[in-house]
């Protein structure tokens, strides 16, 4: 386990838990963030934004879709607020996925990822997401919006749990699962 402890407040002692073999399995991999990571980040720095600079620093390439940057970026207060988001950015050496070459694609699996969503509506953000790592299955995904990825064609890698003083949080690894995949599109064209 990859473990990082901090300074005690009152009584608590802060952690995240994550598997150590995430930093080998991450190593020259892509890793799509989600914007809630990127605000557990700029609030935890000690734990979960050092958690997400290591795996860059370790030779994770962290990837943002254009619908995540513009939510993490309105959700600043001001001009100075946005200047440090975008800094951000640029300190976790963060690259943005221009899924918006592959808008022609989209349409052609835009029913598998809501046939395996088990028809609940994914928002857009994460629809995009999910969108990314079936254009590119080799990306993984980091989120922690659990019940909105359609487990029905990913498969969860790993947990990662902290402790935030009011109450435990976990962000989840996920990866496209081929053969799920495969499995659904079949489904769906036995149903024409």
């Amino acid at each position: 386990m990859w473990l990082v402890r901090l300074a005690k407040r009152s009584r608590t002692v802060k952690r995240l838990i994550a598997d150590k073999d995430l930093f080998s399995e991450l190593r020259e991999k892509y890793l799509l963030l989600d914007t809630c990571c990127l605000i557990h980040a700029t609030k935890q720095p000690e734990l979960v934004g050092k958690f997400i600079k290591e795996l860059g620093d370790k030779g994770c390439t962290l990837v943002v879709t254009p619908a995540v940057k513009l939510e993490f970026l309105r959700g600043a207060d001001s001009f100075d607020a946005i200047r440090a988001r975008e800094k951000y950015f640029a300190f976790l050496k963060t690259v943005v996925y221009p899924i918006e070459k592959y808008l022609d694609k989209i349409p052609e699996f835009s029913v598998v990822i809501q046939k395996a969503s088990g028809g609940n509506t994914i928002e857009l953000s994460d629809y995009l997401l999910v969108a990314s790592l079936v254009i590119h299955p080799e990306m993984y995904l980091l989120t922690e919006n659990h019940r909105h990825m359609p487990m029905a064609i990913l498969d969860r890698i790993s947990v990662i749990t902290w402790d935030n003083d009011k109450d435990i949080k976990n962000l989840g690894l996920y990866k496209l699962n081929g053969d799920k995949y495969e499995s659904a599109v079949s489904d769906i064209l036995k149903q024409k």
